[in-house]
C-alpha cells in the first residue's frame, strides 16, 4: 500500500497500532487515514470513535477489513467512517478512495495506514482456491501498473523477506513461551506481507496457523517449515523479477534494431 500510494505522489506515514494512530491524527492534519478494523491494541472502529470525540473536524477514515458481515458494516457506519473496504483490496482501489475522500485531492495527500494491515488478505473461501505454487505474479503486475519499477519491487521483496523471517522467528519464540495470542498476531502480520507481494503458499499456511491453538503436532511442524517455504517464495519472486528485466531488455534491443536497420 505504501509503495503504490507513494508511486502516484502521496506522502505516507505508518502507525504501529491504533493508539499511535490516534496520537498522530491529533498532532497532524492528515488528508486521509486507512485503518485496519481488527488490529492489536485499539481496533480501527474504536480508534475512529476516539479521534472523532477528540477533534471538531475529524480526518476521513477508510476502514479495511476481511469481515464483510452486516454487523461489521453497521459498526463502521455508527462510527461515521468515510468508507468500508473489504479485502482483498487492490492498489487501484486504494488510489480511487484517496481521490474520493481525501481532503486535499489536488495535492500530495498524506495517508496513514496502520502497520501490518492485511491489505490483500483473501477470505477463507478464497484461501481454499489458493494452489500450492509458491507465488502469484498478479500482485507484481498490479504494483508495476501503479508505477513501481523492478528496482522498487526488488527492494519490496527484500523488505518482505526480512520482515517475514522476523515474524516467523517471533511466532516460534512465542509458542515456546506459551504466548499463543502473540504468535497469532505475528502470523497475521506474516499473512499480510505475503498477500501484498504474492507469496501464495506462505499466505495459505499462515492463514491456517493464525487461529491455531498449536495443540496439534502438525501445526507445530508447519510453523517450523515456514522459513523453508519463505526461502522458496523469495527465490521465485526474484527469478520472476529477473525474467521480467531480461524480457524488457530483449524488447528494447529489438526496438533499437527496428529503428536503426543495418544498411544493405
Amino acid at each position: 500500500a505504501k509503495l503504490s500510494l507513494e508511486s502516484v505522489g502521496h506522502s505516507v506515514e505508518l502507525a504501529s497500532d491504533g493508539e499511535v494512530a490516534v496520537q498522530m491524527m491529533s498532532e497532524r492534519d492528515y488528508d486521509l487515514v486507512f485503518m485496519d478494523m481488527h488490529m492489536p491494541g485499539l481496533n480501527g472502529i474504536d480508534a475512529a470513535k476516539l479521534h472523532s470525540f477528540e477533534v471538531e473536524d475529524p480526518i476521513p477514515i477508510v476502514i479495511l477489513t476481511a469481515d464483510a458481515t452486516d454487523m461489521a458494516r453497521t459498526e463502521a457506519q455508527e462510527a461515521d467512517i468515510a468508507a468500508f473496504l473489504t479485502k482483498p483490496i487492490k492498489p487501484e482501489e486504494l488510489r480511487q478512495n484517496v481521490l474520493r475522500y481525501a481532503r486535499n485531492v489536488g495535492g500530495n495527500g498524506v495517508v496513514v495506514p496502520i502497520k501490518n494491515t492485511d491489505l490483500h488478505g483473501a477470505s477463507h473461501t478464497e484461501a481454499q482456491r489458493i494452489e500450492q505454487n509458491s507465488i502469484s505474479t498478479n500482485e507484481l503486475v498490479e504494483l508495476r501498473r501503479c508505477g513501481a519499477s523492478d528496482m522498487d519491487l526488488a527492494e519490496l521483496v527484500q523488505i518482505f523477506e526480512n520482515d517475514s523471517y522476523a515474524c516467523i522467528e517471533e511466532a516460534i519464540e512465542a509458542i515456546n513461551n506459551n504466548q499463543i495470542s502473540l504468535a497469532q498476531e505475528k502470523l497475521h502480520a506474516l499473512k499480510g506481507g505475503a498477500a501484498t507481494i504474492g507469496a501464495k503458499r506462505i499466505w495459505d499456511n499462515a492463514d491456517r496457523l493464525e487461529f491455531s491453538s498449536f495443540e496439534q503436532s502438525a501445526d507445530l511442524e508447519l510453523l517450523r517449515q515456514l522459513p523453508n517455504l519463505l526461502e522458496e517464495a523469495v527465490a521465485q519472486l526474484r527469478a520472476e523479477l529477473d525474467l521480467n528485466a531480461a524480457t524488457e531488455q530483449l524488447v528494447l534491443n529489438a526496438n533499437n534494431l527496428n529503428s536503426n536497420p543495418s544498411p544493405l
